[in-house]
């Protein structure tokens, strides 16, 4: 989730506008030697929701916001009854309740037969 900054420009009101303070800059200026590492400003990507190969066969597939194990099933196996095959291979990460798949879980995806 991303921030969002609102600035209201112009004056409102009667008189002469009043001056404009110099706002505080948001990094360290080059002046003083430090600066802030790209990681703490650019922020990481999401997880892909692409499927990748596994050892041993089948794929791996990073939950993404909005999949349940029934779209993943369909999207691999054509078959959202199919649920259940992924689950089963995964009950380790995903807990006991297959409703509770939670957004950047990696599963193993069995092949398909």
């Amino acid at each position: 989730m991303g921030v969002v900054l609102v600035m209201a420009c112009g004056w409102v009101g009667g008189g002469a506008a009043p001056t404009p303070a110099a706002a505080p800059s948001p990094s360290p200026s080059p002046a003083s030697g430090a600066s802030l590492p790209p990681s703490s400003i650019v922020p990481s990507p999401s997880p892909s929701p692409s499927p990748s190969p596994v050892a041993g066969g089948g794929e791996s597939y990073t939950i993404a916001e909005g999949d349940t194990l029934a779209t993943v099933a369909s999207r691999f196996y054509g078959d959202p009854n199919e649920w259940r095959r992924i689950y089963d291979a995964n009950r380790q990460v995903i807990g006991e309740n297959p409703d509770a798949v939670r957004i950047g879980t990696v599963l193993r995806i069995p092949p398909k037969q």
